[in-house]
């Protein structure tokens, strides 16, 4: 009998270790391409390189085609590859549409219902990589994106009238500086 705990207990130690290293599954990208099978996606160059200052600001600039980004916010394809320049590379993310708000999901105020536009958002993957992952989020005050691929992760945002793309590992945090230490008496 004791034998048989002893082995119970070395068994169950053991088993948490057994698929260590092997990562977890990319779910993401086993949902894209199932979901992707068979079907064509809509192509998007809704932007286009822009003059950057990349040795100093450590981004690209992007000239956005507003009308486009809109159109697909309000056509809402089922499928979209999304073309992004980075310096001298260029990315397609390859995205499915997701609805993230439930279909019953409502605004009520203190002056009644509200309207809520949530847009449309796309999660998937990078150049056909389903361990490279993506997303992009559309409404009407917001156009952003991240990836990620091995040469570390990636965000569009709005800068000014334009938009910027970034690596985070590029981009230097800010130094923070003590300004007072408080004591406690």
């Amino acid at each position: 009998m004791n034998k048989f705990v002893a082995s119970l207990i070395i068994f169950a130690l053991f088993i948490p270790f057994s698929s260590w290293g092997q990562g977890k599954p990319n779910y993401v990208g086993q949902w894209y391409q199932h979901t992707s099978q068979g079907k064509t996606p809509v192509k998007s160059e809704a932007f286009q390189a822009d003059r950057s200052d990349y040795p100093r600001t450590k981004k690209y600039n992007l000239k956005g085609n507003i009308r486009q980004l809109n159109s697909i916010m309000n056509t809402k394809p089922e499928l979209l590859n999304l073309v992004v320049p980075y310096g001298d590379k260029i990315y397609t993310l390859n995205l499915a549409k997701v609805d993230v708000i439930a279909s019953d999901f409502s605004v009520k105020t203190d002056k009644g219902n509200g309207n809520h536009k949530s847009g449309v958002q796309y999660r998937g993957i990078v150049d056909g990589h389903p361990d490279q992952l993506a997303s992009l989020s559309l409404t009407p005050t917001d156009k952003s994106a991240v990836f990620s691929t091995p040469e570390g992760n990636f965000e569009i945002s709005k800068a000014g009238s334009g938009f910027a793309v970034y690596n985070t590992v590029e981009m230097e945090l800010p130094a923070i500086t003590p300004t007072k230490t408080f004591t406690t008496l």
